[in-house]
Order: structure tokens, then sequence, then C-alpha cells
């Protein structure tokens, strides 16, 4: 996972669902420092360190992060920003084979994003929108997805700012050279 921040939750997912080995990362230290402790403090077998796109685009940190074996890497709404997007796409481009899907969930009216898309696509990656039926992006916005009315009163906030369906789910695979 690129840019967990505190709570690593694809990564966490990922490891409760069997992958053999799941990493989370972040570029803050203390954001992946927060991260490693959720793990612990969960019993998740997640590796969660710190990774600084710029140093992998510079080839720095890409052999301590596994370069090109990763069978899936992910992301969500890491993008805030033109120049960390640009960063992002060439962080993926260092760490990944032809063989590795990569899924990231993207909002549509960051900053960034578009350039995000162009820049895959310069790298060679193909994209293939993942579906969500809007049901289901009713029901997260709505807070029906929730198992009772306190889970929807603690999570209100973050459906009423940022409906689901200003997100898009995208999956990416390099073209073969």
């Amino acid at each position: 996972e690129l840019g967990c921040g505190c709570s690593a939750l694809p990564a966490a997912v990922a490891a409760l669902k069997g992958a053999a080995h799941a990493m989370a990362t972040d570029g803050m230290a203390s954001l992946a420092a927060l991260a490693r402790s959720n793990m612990e403090l969960n019993l998740i077998p997640v590796t969660v360190q710190q990774l600084v796109w710029q140093d992998v685009v510079e080839n720095v940190a890409a052999t301590s992060a596994g370069s090109n074996d990763w069978d899936l890497v992910v992301f969500a709404t890491a993008i805030y920003t033109v120049g960390n997007a640009e960063l992002l796409a060439e962080c993926i481009r260092a760490l990944v084979s032809t063989d590795t899907e990569i899924v990231g969930a993207l909002d549509c009216w960051a900053c960034g994003v578009q350039e995000f898309i162009e820049k895959m696509r310069h790298f060679g990656f193909i994209a293939k929108q993942l579906h969500c039926t809007q049901e289901l992006l009713r029901s997260i916005d709505s807070g029906h997805v929730f198992a009772d009315q306190e889970d929807e009163a603690k999570c209100r906030s973050c459906w009423t700012w940022y409906p689901a369906s200003y997100s898009i789910l995208v999956c990416w695979q390099r073209q073969a050279e």
C-alpha cells in the first residue's frame, strides 16, 4: 500500500484475506509509526515502513520496498497535488512489473488526479474502472451500510463532506514491452 496514512486499511484487508505478505508504506515517518502501532495492536500481520516516493523514483529505496515483486499495489485517496500525483505514478512505475495489478481509489475532484491518469497512460499502464453500483454508492452515502445507528452517527461526517459517488476505483496493469 502506498500512502497508508495512520490506518493502513487496504494492507490490513489484504493481510486478513490471506495475502502471503502485506506491506503498508507512507512517506511520513510519524504516520508510518502510527500505522505500525495500529497493526501491532490489532495483531494484523502487515509490515509497515516509511517509503518516500521521491527516493523510490531516484532508486534509493526501491530495493527495500521489494521492487518489482508485488502481485498487487494499492492506494486510496493519496493524490493531493500535481507534484505528488506525478511522483506516485513514477513510484508505481519503479515498483511494479507487467504482472502487478495496481488498484487505486481516486477522488474525482482532487487536484492532480487528471495528471496522475495521464502519467500512468504515458508510462504504458492500461486502466479499467472497477464497477460500483449506484445502489452501493447510495447505501454508503446514506449510511445504510452500517450495522446500527450509533455506527452511522460516528461516521456521518465522512460521507456528508465527501460522498462516495465522488470517488472511483481504477485498476491498472502495465503493458508488456
